[in-house]
């Protein structure tokens, strides 16, 4: 239960991490090059950023550790109680 604890708090930290690389490059513009100036102007789709996909991941990780140290918890207050 404490490994998992432990887990859930760098995992934290990881997400902290990554959340603020995200807000650090959502910013970026990419502008069209001088040459393509044929009056036809091209929409650039930005790419999909992959730091999205990585704190999505972390999050639904802590929440399943969450789960499952609550899981652990209760097994562990009722063999408590048998014991006794």
């Amino acid at each position: 239960m404490i490994s998992t604890i432990l887990l859930i708090i760098i995992l934290n930290g990881i997400s902290a991490i990554v959340e603020n690389f995200i807000q650090q490059t959502s910013g970026w513009t990419i502008y069209p090059p001088l040459s393509a100036g044929d009056g036809i102007e091209q929409e650039i789709e930005p790419k999909e950023n992959n730091f999205g996909i990585l704190s999505s991941v972390l999050f639904y990780t802590q929440i399943l550790l969450l789960i499952f140290l609550t899981f652990c918890g209760f097994k562990t207050g009722l063999n408590y109680k048998r014991a006794e």
